[in-house]
Parts: C-alpha cells; structure tokens; sequence
C-alpha cells in the first residue's frame, strides 16, 4: 500500500457537530469527526483519518488531531499493517522518544475503514500511556465512532450512483427527444429549450460550424434572433474560442485547474460574455464525433448556482451523445449537392487535417504516384497464354481396316527415322497372299495351255484373269508391307499410345499417333481479341515456361492469325511466333506466358486500358 505523509490543508471546520451532520465535503467531515471523538478518549496523544485518493492508488492523511501540521510519521508504521492486514490492530512500540514535534506513542491503535468489502482507509490513535481498560475503552469508542465515517462512505456512494442514473435517463430523454424531430433547425431548439429546463439554467445556446466558423443556431427559449445583434456576436466569439482550442472551456472551472496546460487556455471571449449577462458561471461544450468538432454548446448558469465537476462531467457527456444525431439530421436537410460537398470536405479534412497524419501522408504518397503514372512512359506488352508446338507435325494413321497387332511407343518416346513404331495384324492379309499366288499359279497353268492349243479366246480371258489375280497379289503385298508402321523422321511422339488398344479394330485414316522433330519449334500465343489490334508481323517479345520460370526465351511474331478460336468462354486469336537464338530443352505442349513488345506508352493508359474499354462498350450498349 503507498502512504503520503504530507499533511492535509487546514479547514474552517465551524461547528463540529453541525458538520457531521450536513457537510458532503468528506475531508470536513473527517476533521470534526476528529474533534468530537477527542475528548472522548483518555490519554489521546494523536489521531489521523487515512483515505485513499479520487483515482488514484495511494492514501493520504486528511484530517490529524490536535493539529494538521503535527508529525505523525511515528504512527506510519502501524498504518501500514492496517492497510495490509485489513483488521484493527494494536501496538505498543519498544523504544518511547520526542523529538521536536515527533513523539512515538506508547500505545496505538488502528480500525480499517471498509464499506461492502472495499477498503475506504484506516483511523489510527496515539495513546500517551496505555493499559487494559484504556485499550477496552478506545476500542469501543472507535468501534462505534467510525459508523459515522462508513455512513458518510456509503452517503456518497449511492449519491454517485443515484447522479449516475439521474444522468442517463437525462441523456437518453434528450436523445430521443431530438431523435423525433423532423428537421435539423426544430431539433436544435427543441434540445436548447430542454436543456435550459430540465438543468435549470440561466440560457443555452448551440452554435453550428461551417467552413470552420461557428454560427448561432438556436438560443432557447428565442423563437428568432438577428445575427448581427451585438449579443449573439458575443456568444459566437465564446463559441469560436472554445473551438479554435479544440477543448471545454468552463469559467470559473470547477476544477480549480492550475497546471501548465490551464496556464495557456485563452477566456478573454468568455469573461466578456460572463460580465455582459449577468451570470456567474457560463461554459462551451464541444458537439464532436470522431475527432471532428460539428458545434459547440455554451451553458449560461443560473447566479447563485456555479456547476459541479459532475456538472461539467455530464455536460460534455451530453454533448457527445447528441452530436451523432445532430450531424445526420444535419445532412438529411442538405439537398444532394450539399451533402455531396460536406462528404468531401469532411474527407479533405481527415486527409489534409491535423488529426490524421498516416492519412495525409497516404495521401500524398497517392497524389505523387498519379503524377507519376500520369507523366512517366514505359514499355506496352501484350500478354498472353503460350504454348509451344513442334515446327511440323506428321500423323502416322492406318493404312487399312485391320486390328492392332502391336505398339512399341507411345506419347513422350523419343524416336528414330525409320523406327518400327507399331503393327496391325496380318494373318488375314498372310492367307490371302498364300490363296492369290496360288490361284496365280493356276490360271498362268491354264493359260499356257490354252496358247500350247491355240484357243486364243480361252487364253485371251485367262490372261485377263491372271492380271487381275497378279494385282490383287501386288495390292496384298503393299498391304503387308505397309501394316509395320516406321518413324518418318527423329523426332517426338507427340500423342498416341496403343498400348492399352490391342487387338482393337481400326478404319483407314485412324490417327495412331503424331510425330514432330527434335529441334524445330514454334511458338503458339492465344492472344485475347481485345489485344489483337496492337500486334503484327516482326514485333519481339519474350516468353517465360512453367517448367522453366528462371529463363526468358525471346522469339518473334511471325503470323497473326485472322481468324478467331472461341474456348472457355472467351475468344482468342492465335498468333505464331519463332524462337531466337539458342533453344534449351523444350518439349512440345510446354506451356508458359508470353509478352509481345508494342512500343511506349504512358504508365497510366497501359494499366487503365481494360477499364476504359470496357466502360467505352458498356456507355455504347447503354446508349439508344
């Protein structure tokens, strides 16, 4: 527990009695508290009431018997168990000395303070001499002494709780009294007027600002006013002094500011209104929210009555809850125009104002790239999806209707010119050689006959039959030969794999497989239509792989294509390209993305481009 040992200021304490009794100042109360329980206590050296501090962790003496000024640091001790221990303790030091104004009391005896389990602080006493019935004696006294003290404690905890209550139901009246209201200017008088009521005030004034100027709206119970007049000029000076500072302006301030920062408030303009409106209190309430200042309430109070702390406390709380309602029926009022105007000075005011300086410096970074995009040229590149293909493609397919017989590759094998890359079945095609050279055989046998006799129309239709026989054998033959199907060239097999198709039937012109060479490639870019006015023949550009990210393959744009391919839901053209320079290891149907070379343009057009275009379609849709 932390113990200040200064001592309290001294107190007109008037009538003790009629103190205890009336008085709410706690520290009052304490000191005549003291001086009735004095003379009821045999051989009473000292007495001292520790409380703990308003918000704050530390107790502090406020009222000492016989005199404030006395040294009581002898008892700091016995205080301190108290505090710690939370239960009366008695003590009765070893070693008896005076010096000066200093004495250590023989006896002492300290009683906590505590009221619904929380410690308020102690009353400690220093006995000049000590014995049993002296110590049942204060014991008793004390006990039934420090009712007085707990009363007081309980006293103004519920007076706190029950200002507390008071307070809100006051804010959420107004709240919704000035919630009904159908306008901006009906609301302002309505919650003047009941102010004035309801906290018994002289007369309350609302100013509004515009353009940083604080102007009089509404003066209760004033139906219309002139802005002119010298007196509504002089609360509008009031107003604007408190909102140039940014801060509650109250005269006389309750609480008896005397720091540095009260040192460097200007009130010349609040003085002036206090001596021409014969009051003795007035005060300016910022209207706020979010760190933005939209009016100000000025509070004339009634002579007679100056305001509290708490006072002051609900006055800006006030200000606070109403201000939110105030500022939207504010801008309901506006028409379009004006509304537009107050968002954006309220958005030039959080960019460029004081409050806000991560914003102003986004702001400034934003203006210094748009200056930026908006001057500097750079490079324009069409980007698009690319694929690489081999340079040409050659389909091996079947020769005739037949059976795969067997597939020594597939898709991904490397080949060789002359390869055997897969067979059809040729037994039927065996037989059928077998039953024509025989049949061949025989009519040549007949044949020779007929011209060893010299029946010339018996040999002239065996001849014909032979050739016909011989034909039929050549076209077999072909057939065996072509049913082995070799690599026209090295390269690739592209696609194809029969692997998994044997003894399947084909037709004549089946694709079996594809076929591109080692080392010729082309480049296939799918440009988007949007893009393709920018492109032609011999621009450059620059192509990254999937499976390559590291290496940057420069090529050039050899064939637009006019024609355009409609996939996913998009329509692209296909523009051919050739590689430049040393290949690396490529593979056809490796992917990647391209970017073809246009020319300079300014930053800004090369990232808005898109944008305006399709804005541009969507205005021509939407146009009769």
């Amino acid at each position: 527990m932390k113990i200040a040992v200064k001592a309290p200021a001294e107190r007109n304490t008037g009538n003790a009695w009629d103190i205890l009794h009336e008085s709410s100042d706690v520290v009052a109360v304490c000191q005549a508290w003291l001086s009735v329980l004095a003379p009821n206590i045999d051989r009473l050296g000292a007495a001292l009431v520790i409380l703990k501090g308003v918000n704050e962790d530390t107790f502090r003496p406020v009222a000492i018997w016989p005199d404030v000024a006395m040294d009581v640091s002898s008892l700091l001790e016995i205080t301190q168990q108290v505090l710690e221990r939370r239960q009366i303790i008695e003590n009765r030091p070893a070693v008896s000395f005076t010096v000066g104004n200093r004495i250590a009391y023989p006896g002492q005896i300290a009683l906590p303070l505590i009221n619904n389990g929380i410690l308020h602080g102690a009353v400690v006493i220093g006995l000049t001499s000590m014995t049993e019935e002296n110590l049942r004696t204060v014991r008793g006294r004390l006990s039934l002494g420090v009712g007085w003290l707990i009363q007081l404690f309980w006293r103004t905890s519920y007076l706190k709780t029950s200002f507390g209550l008071e307070s809100c139901a006051l804010l959420l009246d107004l709240r919704l009294i000035v919630a009904e209201k159908q306008n901006f200017q009906e609301a302002l008088i309505s919650l003047v007027n009941n102010l004035t009521v309801r906290l018994n005030l002289k007369r309350v004034s609302l100013g509004w600002v515009e353009h940083h100027e604080v102007k009089v709206k509404a003066i209760s119970h004033t139906a219309h006013f002139k802005y002119q007049h010298e007196a509504v000029q002089l609360l509008a000076s009031a107003m604007q002094e408190a909102y140039d500072q940014r801060r509650a302006i109250v005269m006389p301030d309750p609480h008896n500011a005397t720091g540095p920062s009260a040192a460097y408030v200007l009130t010349g303009d609040h003085e002036q209104l206090l001596k021409t409106s014969s009051t003795d209190a007035v005060g300016s309430y910022l209207l706020q929210m979010g760190g933005q200042i939209n009016g100000v309430l000025t509070f004339e109070y009634t002579p007679g009555h100056p305001p509290t702390v708490d006072d002051v406390q609900l006055a800006e709380a006030l200000s606070s809850q109403v201000a939110p309602i105030l500022l939207d029926k504010w801008e309901l009022d506006h028409w379009l125009g004006g509304k537009l105007k107050t968002k954006l000075r309220q958005g030039m005011h959080a960019v460029f104002g004081p409050d806000h300086p991560v914003y102003t410096l986004a702001a400034g970074v934003s203006l210094a790239l748009l200056v930026t995009l908006a001057v500097v040229t750079g490079e324009f590149r069409v980007t698009a999806k690319t694929v690489i293909e081999g340079l040409v493609q050659r389909a091996a397919v079947a020769p005739f209707e037949g059976f795969i017989g067997q597939a020594f590759v597939r898709a991904g094998d490397r080949i060789q010119a002359g390869q055997l890359v897969a067979t059809l079945d040729d037994k039927d095609l065996k037989l059928e050689k077998v039953r024509l050279e025989s049949e061949s055989a025989q009519t040549l046998h007949k044949y020779r006959e007929a011209q060893a006799k010299h029946d010339r129309a018996a040999a002239s239709v065996l001849g014909a039959k032979l050739d016909q026989t011989q034909a039929e054998l050549s076209l077999v033959t072909e057939k065996l030969e072509r049913a082995n199907i070799k690599a026209p060239f090295d390269g690739y097999v592209v696609s194809g794999d029969l692997s998994q198709k044997l003894g399947a039937p084909v037709k004549q012109g089946d694709l079996l497989f594809e076929i591109t060479p080692l080392d010729a490639y082309r480049v296939i870019l799918q440009v988007d239509e949007r893009d393709i006015a920018y492109l032609a023949d011999g621009q450059p550009g620059q192509l990254t792989l999937t499976g390559v990210t590291g290496l940057k393959l420069p090529f050039t744009v050899k064939k637009v294509t006019p024609i355009a391919i409609a996939e996913e839901g998009a329509n692209y053209f296909r523009v051919e390209a050739e590689l430049n320079g040393e290949k690396p290891i490529l593979r056809p149907g490796m992917e990647g993305v391209g970017k073809i070379s246009v020319g300079e343009e300014k930053l800004w057009w090369i990232w808005t481009r898109r944008l305006f275009d399709w804005l541009s379609l969507k205005l021509w849709t939407w146009l009769p």
